[in-house]
């Protein structure tokens, strides 16, 4: 399994453009994950923090703990200016496909059931509607074989992008937090982020298919094809190719 875990809450502020934040906590120690304020409605703005935990779940408290500093973080930055109140949410995320069997029988799995989160960066419903649209068409297109036809689906595509993404999520996990908070530093730099900016959005969100061509695409594909030579032989590839048959 590959778990991440979310803890966020709400407050009265109107924020103009979505923020993600690569954080150090404390300094040069990375917080496993990383925090966001997003526009909400009506005024509203939403704040949280969001971790990868790889195969073990012991270490949810830490994003429940320390969203307060994080709050303070922001409001050192000029970037938070009202207070969290009211009810807190947190909640589980299971990322990646693995350790998910997708289909069997006459049961169909998608979205979260699936393990479709993105391991990368933790969204959920752009996955959640593609897997359920591609669930209805293969009941759609015949209900007795459904579940192989919903599977080669998914390893045509799904698949192909986790198999890539889970190994990374895994291995930035079990880096130290010094190197965490280096690789943040390294990737915010001026130069970098905006030589960088363009195709890191289409991976990290997994948008690169039907991306339209250009650099960014062009840049985005090589990082695919690379990080597919490098997982090729990695538990991750082995098992998702066993449990989507193969």
């Amino acid at each position: 399994m590959l778990w991440g875990f979310a803890q966020r809450a709400y407050l009265d502020q109107t924020v103009e453009r979505p923020i993600i934040v690569l954080w150090d906590d404390p300094r040069w120690r990375g917080f496993p994950g990383y925090g966001w304020l997003f526009p909400g409605l009506d005024g509203q703005a939403n704040v949280g923090l969001g971790l990868g935990l790889g195969p073990i779940r012991t270490g949810a408290p830490r994003a429940v703990g320390r969203l307060d500093a994080f709050c303070q973080h922001l409001r050192t930055l000029g970037l938070l200016t009202s207070t969290v109140e009211g009810r807190r949410l947190g909640g589980w995320l299971k990322m990646g496909m693995v350790g998910t069997t997708p289909a069997g029988g006459r049961t169909l799995l998608v979205g979260d059931a699936a393990g479709l989160v993105n391991p990368l960066q933790g969204e959920g419903i752009a996955p959640a509607m593609i897997s359920g649209h591609s669930a209805a068409n293969a009941v759609v297109a015949g209900p007795g074989d459904a579940a192989e036809r919903y599977l080669r689906i998914l390893a045509a595509g799904p698949a192909r992008y986790a198999s890539v993404a889970a190994a990374v999520h895994a291995v930035s996990i079990s880096g130290s937090p010094r190197r965490v908070a280096g690789l943040g530093r390294a990737l915010t730099l001026p130069g970098v982020g905006r030589t960088i900016a363009a195709p890191w959005a289409l991976y990290w969100n997994d948008l690169l298919d039907g991306a339209p061509p250009g650099p960014a695409t062009l840049a985005a594909t090589v990082a695919h094809r690379a990080g597919r030579l490098a997982t090729w032989r990695s538990r991750t590839r082995r098992h998702l190719t066993q449990s989507l048959g193969g």
